[in-house]
């Protein structure tokens, strides 16, 4: 893509990657071949596995990607506009600027594959903690949360064990 000094982007671009953290999605303009695509990136460091479109569409993810991409442990995607795009987690930058802020991004398939969530609000216990939740829980929680109810049986259900 082109800055240009009057601020407007010019998309001229043939393969953007663009970060979802433990993940990255990487688009074509269709002028070069995903198998292209994927030998190139092939042996870069921090790469656990690269999904065709099959596996894209089977999981649910961002079907106009070309692409995705996973990191192995301890490696985290980033959207520079140049240099690296994929970097060895460092404790040290944790909660700065473009740095492992909201990591998330990573195959729910992982084995002990964890992540964190916070509820705050009205009706929320407050200090209240959760030994275990599944992510289908998320949804049914919300609705709960906004005083919504799902039409037909959902895969997970409302935790119950934050509300007052």
């Amino acid at each position: 893509m082109t800055a240009h000094s009057d601020g407007l982007i010019e998309p001229d671009w043939h393969v953007l990657a663009k970060s979802a953290d433990g993940s990255t999605y990487i688009y074509s303009d269709g002028t070069i071949a995903s198998d292209t695509i994927k030998a190139a990136i092939a042996d870069v460091e921090g790469i656990e596995t690269i999904h065709g479109q099959d596996d894209i569409a089977a999981s649910g993810t961002d079907l106009q990607a070309a692409l995705m991409v996973e990191a192995k442990a301890g490696y985290y995607f980033i959207d520079a506009g140049a240099g690296d795009v994929v970097e060895p987690v460092d404790p040290a930058s944790i909660g700065q600027i473009d740095r492992y802020r909201a990591v998330h991004g990573f195959s729910p398939d992982k084995p002990d594959y964890a992540t964190t969530i916070v509820y705050a609000g009205p009706g929320i216990k407050q200090g209240a903690t959760v030994a275990s939740a599944n992510l289908v829980d998320e949804g049914p929680t919300f609705g709960k949360i906004l005083g919504l109810t799902y039409p037909v049986p959902t895969d997970g259900q409302a935790t119950d064990d934050i509300f007052e």
